[in-house]
């Protein structure tokens, strides 16, 4: 049916094998989204055209976090982010199964795993669903960032489910079905995200992606949704092309892969720092402590935090080790950025950087002397 919609859409699916996730932790089930992205790299032949997705239930969770991983300094994938004009998401749970419900986990993932029912991953579901909302955080700031500005729509299920058909017997099930066992199994507040579209599909959750022919009215809204993305495709590539804020990414060092720990400075740091904490001034902030407790690690960690968090800020990291390397890292500042002047022998390299910075144009940025 899809196909008739978009008859020049290339289709993929992605899915996934049940007995993976045998006792397979949440962090697995989102480690699919390197995998998701490696495929896509894989079939893409010309890196600008646009995708659309289509993720139902957890395949959103990993929708998301390839999203979160494709932003990544380095990342090979960026240009799947900036090439994704649309995304639908079918009951995906951003915010768990009321509350979590341990119930409710066993029905939504024996809902797709059938016999091989994880055990981990309902555990995880509940216990570390703080992991899932600060993945789902960056993804919506990213989402939201001026440079990406991602369409999506969220679609939720609006009939209840009879959960005892998923824990027992046909026969139990039914003997024992009252109205307390039937539930909606993604409400719409957990299946949808502030700000973005939501419509409502009449069936229950597992019935979220299966339609009965074309002219089903739920198939007919979905249907909609995708060609709104295709029709706004061009235009959404065109607006990310000409986009005034140009990032600039300056750090000369790697991000240390063994840095542990600190997470409650980091944390109340990134809450002082970030561009947009207070749009009418700029935000400084000062780390002091004794020499080899680890200033430095902490603000290259936080930097690279904030160039994943926000894909459309610059990130500047100046080593004062001394004048030379001082002065020798704003020239090349200035370089990257196209100061006028700032080859000039005689330049005043910090003021031309300052007042560079200080240009509307250039967007919000982080800047750092260590």
């Amino acid at each position: 049916m899809l196909p008739a919609a978009l008859p020049t859409a290339r289709i993929f699916t992605y899915g996934w094998n049940a007995n993976y996730f045998a006792d397979a932790p949440v962090q697995t089930l989102l480690g699919h989204a390197n995998t998701l992205l490696g495929l896509i790299a894989k079939n893409r032949h010309l890196q600008t055209r646009p995708i659309i997705f289509v993720a139902s239930c957890f395949g959103g969770l990993i929708m998301a976090e390839a999203i979160n991983r494709a932003v990544q300094e380095g990342s090979p994938y960026r240009y799947i982010l900036l090439s994704t004009v649309g995304i639908v998401f079918f009951a995906t749970p951003f915010h768990g199964s009321d509350a979590a419900k341990q119930a409710r986990w066993q029905v939504l993932v024996s809902g797709i795993m059938g016999e091989q029912t994880s055990d981990q991953v309902i555990q995880d579901l509940e216990q570390k669903h703080d992991f899932v909302r600060q993945r789902l955080q960056k993804f919506t700031e990213i989402a939201n960032a001026e440079a990406v500005r991602l369409p999506f729509s969220c679609f939720f299920e609006t009939r209840k489910t009879e959960m005892l058909r998923h824990i027992l017997s046909p026969v139990w099930a039914k003997r024992l079905a009252t109205d307390v066992t039937h539930k909606i199994l993604v409400t719409e507040c957990s299946a949808c995200l502030y700000g973005f579209p939501r419509q409502g599909l009449d069936v229950i959750h597992s019935g979220m992606n299966k339609f009965r022919g074309p002219e089903c009215s739920n198939f007919k809204l979905v249907k909609d949704a995708v060609k709104q993305f295709a029709g706004n495709a061009s235009a959404v590539l065109t607006r990310r092309t000409n986009s005034t804020v140009k990032r600039h990414w300056i750090v000369p060092f790697g991000r240390n892969k063994e840095f542990v720990g600190r997470e409650a400075i980091l944390a109340d740091l990134l809450t002082r720092i970030l561009p947009n904490t207070d749009k009418a001034d700029c935000q400084r902030t000062t780390i002091e402590g004794l020499g080899g407790v680890g200033k430095t690690q902490i603000a290259l960690e936080a930097a690279f935090r904030i160039g994943d968090a926000l894909p459309d800020c610059s990130v500047f990291l100046v080593p004062a080790v001394d004048a030379t390397t001082f002065e020798k890292t704003y020239r090349a500042i200035g370089q990257q950025l196209k100061v006028p002047g700032i080859e000039e022998e005689k330049a005043d390299v910090k003021a031309l950087i300052k007042a560079a910075l200080s240009r509307e144009s250039m967007g919000n940025w982080f800047f750092d002397n260590r």
